[in-house]
């Protein structure tokens, strides 16, 4: 199982965890009680702590490139075809377009 902090601009905002069963983010604790904060997106509100998907979910997924770039990143960073959340752990740790930044927890 893999897992990563995911930030907005810099500020911590949850985690993201890849398992058999899909993949799951929840927003930190200080997240949510932050008044002065919005949930990501529209579809992942604050007003919930967990969220589920069989498959990566899309505000994570459209971070990632596609063609040729991608086929490029897998082999640079000698990835399985396919493997989305390995890309945005690899690719996703600055300066997105987003301004959401991903970083991995090891261990």
């Amino acid at each position: 199982m893999r897992k990563a902090n995911v930030f907005k601009q810099g500020k911590f905002v949850g985690i993201i965890e890849e398992s058999p069963g899909g993949y799951f983010f929840r927003y930190a604790e200080e997240y949510l009680k932050d008044k002065n904060t919005k949930g990501l997106i529209p579809t992942m509100p604050k007003d919930q702590k967990v969220y589920h998907s069989k498959t990566l979910f899309p505000l994570f997924k459209n971070m990632l490139t596609e063609g040729i770039n991608r086929t490029k990143q897998e082999n640079t960073y000698q990835l399985k075809k396919g493997d989305d959340f390995g890309l945005l752990l690899k690719i996703c740790k600055e300066d997105t377009i987003t301004k959401i930044t991903i970083h991995e927890v090891r261990g």
